[in-house]
């Protein structure tokens, strides 16, 4: 009876545990969607601005055609360059309605899409990683799924022991107080009871029973073994993904100085009456802003996941970051 309560509650903290580390991915899921919308936004006013820079060339060129100083080949050719942004925009915005689709299906409330959400920041200088082997280290003795499924070992151990305890002899007893089947008065209407059951010949039931909890208890801790195994690879894979992302971080934030820096200039030469490629600077401008944000949104869910592997809700940090 102890071998089979402990198994039992065993399993019933391994039960506990995987719940909280389902919880953790279900919250990572929804930080990742609440950021695919926030990045389809920014992407619609990319293509709405180049597609609006070719309709005014278009549009331009429609008025210097009607004198007679574009030909009708130009014309064309501006007309289907604006057309195919044209459709690229319809498309962005498409991919909006899909991102919140998704966000909504992941909150429960799939016919309330999401209108404006709050823009999210992260400072790559506040961010701290440990070294791996520090990292791992906590990762192994923190992981909700690889403490879950070292309580399925333990559980199965305990099971184990008690198959192995199952041929030893049964000493139970039984209390009854007469019923409609007894008459009283024969011997009483109390009845007590000592049973003592020996094994002697079982026919290989116990024999059995103990090899199959001994091979559910093997394949536990090869399952054991092969989530350590993964959770090592996922750590390296992770830091390394880290130590990436905080430069690519520091290269978009070069880009979009850049293009802020580019963009004024072409303001200054607009501002002269001096040929500009105004409209094009600040395409790029906002594309550079989506790029850098894209790269940032990256790695705050790659924190996410190291803050989940840790056994941390990454929603705190999440949370945190919106403005």
């Amino acid at each position: 009876t102890a071998q089979l309560t402990e198994a039992a509650e065993a399993e019933l903290r391994a039960d506990a545990i995987e719940f909280v580390s389902f919880r953790f991915r279900r919250r990572l899921e929804l930080i990742e969607a609440y950021l695919n919308v926030l990045l389809a936004d920014q992407y619609y006013a990319v293509e709405d601005e180049k597609m609006t820079i070719k309709y005014l060339k278009y549009d331009k060129a429609r008025e210097r055609h009607d004198l007679g100083e574009v030909s009708d080949v130009d014309l064309i050719g501006l007309e289907s360059a604006y057309r195919e942004d044209l459709i690229s925009r319809m498309r962005s915005a498409n991919h909006q309605s899909e991102a919140r689709a998704r966000l909504a299906a992941l909150l429960n409330r799939p016919d309330e899409f999401p209108a404006e959400l709050l823009p999210v920041m992260i400072d790559i200088e506040e961010i701290e990683i440990s070294e791996y082997q520090d990292l791992l280290s906590s990762a192994l003795s923190k992981n909700p799924g690889l403490s879950a499924q070292n309580e399925r070992v333990k559980a199965a151990e305990a099971k184990l022991l008690h198959s192995r305890m199952s041929n030893r002899p049964v000493l139970d007893s039984s209390v009854e107080l007469g019923n409609y089947e007894r008459r009283y008065g024969e011997g009483g209407k109390w009845r007590l009871g000592v049973n003592l059951v020996i094994p002697i010949r079982e026919g290989g039931r116990f024999k059995a029973d103990i090899a199959k909890q001994n091979a559910e208890l093997k394949k536990e801790q090869a399952k054991y073994q092969v989530m350590k195994n993964a959770l090592r690879k996922t750590v390296l894979e992770l830091v390394q993904e880290i130590e990436v992302l905080k430069v690519a971080v520091q290269s978009a934030n070069t880009r979009l100085e850049f293009r802020d820096q580019y963009m004024d200039r072409s303001r200054s030469a607009y501002e002269l009456e001096m040929q500009t490629d105004l409209g094009d600077a600040a395409a790029n401008m906002t594309e550079a802003q989506w790029h850098a944000d894209k790269v940032r949104y990256d790695l705050m869910l790659t924190l996410g996941s190291i803050d989940a592997l840790l056994g941390i809700d990454p929603a705190k940090r999440f949370l945190e970051s919106v403005e």
